[in-house]
Parts: structure tokens; C-alpha cells; sequence
């Protein structure tokens, strides 16, 4: 797994927006795992100078496992894998998500029942356009290919609901059968209309690894302007509002 995502993720990183200090990149990864980690740390009887505290705390750490991350891929390349102390080989980038996952469990499963992501820059995959947004509402469409990825924290460390709430241009982006996997094993999905082009998708997340890929497999992809309802030439699939991980 660690072999495809680095060859699969490395053009899709868009480290034309990196530059020399790698600014860019470190950001976005420092904002996924702050925006992730905070919310279980966070209690509104907490006094305000231990808020406060624990907000600087969570943000320098985040900022460090960024850092760490853009480092280990300018020293070692994109192609190359890191030895860690248990002389086992991973990427860079499986090394990021392990560590938001192995954070996450060490809370315990008892300290959300749902959580949120939201598609942003700092979503890691193929098969996707750039981060669209509109006041605090982002969102993504896979696209130009029929195939896409996601590479997520296991944020739950339990089994659980993972659910995707999303748009399409037209129904029949969405294939009949099973088009969903995790770590390239399929997996069944529930599927409910909450609009003519909206919906939700669920599949039971069973997976016990820190971090996982997500694949989509879709039917077609499409363009507004060959639709007939916009001017936008790119072919788009599925439009990725929501990520959100249930406990039961």
C-alpha cells in the first residue's frame, strides 16, 4: 500500500504550490490534523487559561507533524522510504496519517460520536480538482477519471459508520453495483437520495489501521457544459461535501 499511494499521491500534491520551503504544503497538513485532534480535546467546563493552553499545545504539535512529514520527503524523496525504530520501512506520507490515527485512538473511542471532515487542500488523493469554496462551505469533485482515492485517518479506532454526503450532476455517474473500496478490498454501501442530485453514502468501517485509502470506482464522468447547464468544459463525477465518521 505504502508503493501505491506514493505513486498515486505524488501528482496530485501540487507541489508546483509548494515552493522552496515547502510553506504551502505544511500548512494544509498542519490544518487537517488540528482541525481533527481538537475537537476531542475541547470541553465547555474546561477554564479558559486550560483552553487556551491546550489550543497552542494542539496547534504546535500539528504544526510539528507537518513539518516533520515535508522534511522527511525533501531528505529522502518522494521515491524512498523512511527505517523506523522498529526496522520497519514506511512512506512519509503513511507515517503522517499513522500518527493522526494512533492520536485519535490514544482518546479513546468513547470521545466523539460523529465527526466531520471537510474537503479542503489538505484532503490527500488521486482523482481529484482543486478545493472549491463559498464562505465556510468547501467541497471537491473527483474528476477527470472515473477512478479516486482518499487516504483518511481511522479517526473512530472502532467500528463505525463512514459516511459520504455528496452531489452529481446526473445519476448515472453513480454505478448499479458496489463501487466503493477500502484498501482495495470492496466493500458494501448504503445509498440514499436526499435531493434529485444529493445523497449520502454509508459503508461499515471495520478497518483496524490507523490510517486507510477509500477508492471510488464511478460509471462516468461528465461535464456541465455537455449537459447543457454551465459553461465548466471539466469532466466531473462526484462532489464531495461531507466526510463524516458515526459510532454507534
Amino acid at each position: 500500500m505504502s508503493t501505491d499511494m506514493i505513486a498515486e499521491t505524488e501528482p496530485h500534491l501540487d507541489l508546483s504550490k509548494v515552493g522552496n520551503d515547502a510553506e504551502f504544503l505544511m500548512e494544509h497538513l498542519a490544518k487537517r490534523y488540528e482541525e481533527t485532534l481538537l475537537p476531542q480535546m475541547m470541553d465547555e467546563d474546561l477554564p479558559a487559561g486550560v483552553e487556551r493552553g491546550l489550543r497552542v499545545l494542539v496547534r504546535q504539535l500539528a504544526r510539528a507533524q507537518a513539518d516533520l512529514f515535508v522534511m522527511k520527503s525533501a531528505v529522502l524523496g518522494r521515491d524512498r522510504l523512511a527505517l523506523t525504530q522498529d526496522w520497519d520501512y514506511v512512506d512519509p506520507l503513511r507515517a503522517q496519517f499513522d500518527a493522526l490515527g494512533t492520536d485519535m485512538a490514544a482518546m479513546g473511542p468513547a470521545a466523539f460520536g460523529t465527526y466531520v471532515l471537510k474537503p479542503d487542500e489538505s484532503m490527500l488523493g488521486f482523482g481529484w480538482h482543486e478545493t472549491e469554496q463559498k464562505g465556510s462551505s468547501s467541497w471537491r469533485w473527483s474528476g477527470p477519471a472515473r477512478e479516486a482515492g482518499i487516504y483518511l485517518p481511522n479517526i473512530a479506532q472502532t467500528p463505525c459508520k463512514l459516511v459520504l454526503v455528496f452531489d452529481v450532476l446526473s445519476r448515472d455517474v453513480l454505478p448499479t453495483g458496489d463501487f466503493l473500496t477500502v484498501d482495495g478490498a470492496p466493500v458494501a454501501h448504503e445509498l440514499t437520495w436526499s435531493g434529485d442530485l444529493s445523497g449520502r453514502i454509508a459503508i461499515d468501517l471495520a478497518s483496524d489501521s490507523p490510517s486507510f485509502l477509500l477508492g471510488i470506482s464511478l460509471a462516468r464522468t461528465v461535464s456541465p457544459e455537455k449537459l447543457g447547464i454551465g459553461q465548466d468544459k471539466r469532466p466531473l463525477g462526484l462532489c464531495l461535501r461531507r466526510i463524516r465518521f458515526e459510532v454507534a
